[in-house]
């Protein structure tokens, strides 16, 4: 199985789950992929559920601490979650614990934390429940400063960088302007949809950002 950590995202079958994601349906597939009700699940399949249940919580803005940091403009593009979708990640976290591959080895190994940490998705996964997120770790990188924002001019880091790139055909002249945002910025100046589900700026955003530009002209 690979599992070195009790954490959603600490496993080899997670890892390479969530390097594919492209959409909401590849997390329905992976629900599915437990199989029918009553059977126990495999320990991979397993893994790659509760990842999926995972991003579900992100997508309701409830990620867990150690959420993976590249997958994080790959989820604000998949939008919020429906109802239907968290009932099936409940679902699916509540099958693992219950009959999978994965709790018997967990068990076997005599680690009350994954039933913690099973716990603890579930809270997330639960819109009643209260929500604060992580605080940033003390070792945490700052990271590298790529650039400065076109918003509010301040200094933005790898992690946070997204890429605004504008072209422009007159008819005469093709012209392209690429420019820099913090990604929040995107997020509290323009309505959305901000991102594709790939995690590039949407459109409709580039639309709005050119608008912005303009007025500024």
């Amino acid at each position: 199985m690979g599992a070195w950590d009790v954490g959603s995202f600490n496993n080899d079958a997670a890892l390479d789950f969530v390097g594919g994601i492209k959409g909401v349906d590849d997390l329905t597939q992976a629900f599915a992929a437990l199989g029918k009700e009553g059977a126990c699940a495999d320990a991979d399949n397993a893994c790659e559920a509760i990842a999926a249940a995972d991003v579900v919580a992100a997508m309701m803005g409830r990620p867990a601490p150690d959420f993976p940091e590249h997958l994080v403009e790959t989820v604000v593009g998949f939008g919020k979650p429906d109802d239907d979708l968290i009932a099936a990640a409940v679902r699916a976290v509540d099958r693992v614990r219950a009959c999978s591959e994965l709790a018997e080895l967990w068990a076997e190994a005599e680690d009350a934390d994954w039933k913690g940490a099973i716990e603890e998705l579930l809270t997330r996964l639960d819109p009643a429940m209260p929500y604060s997120p992580p605080p940033p770790r003390d070792d945490a990188p700052v990271g590298e400063v790529m650039g400065m924002c076109l918003l509010c001019d301040g200094s933005i880091p790898e992690a946070d960088i997204v890429t605004v790139k504008l072209d422009e055909d007159d008819g005469i002249v093709a012209s392209s302007l690429t420019l820099y945002a913090h990604r929040e910025c995107l997020k509290q100046n323009y309505d959305p949809p901000h991102f594709t589900a790939g995690g590039l700026p949407h459109p409709d955003l580039l639309v709005q950002v050119k608008a912005y530009l303009d007025s500024l002209s």
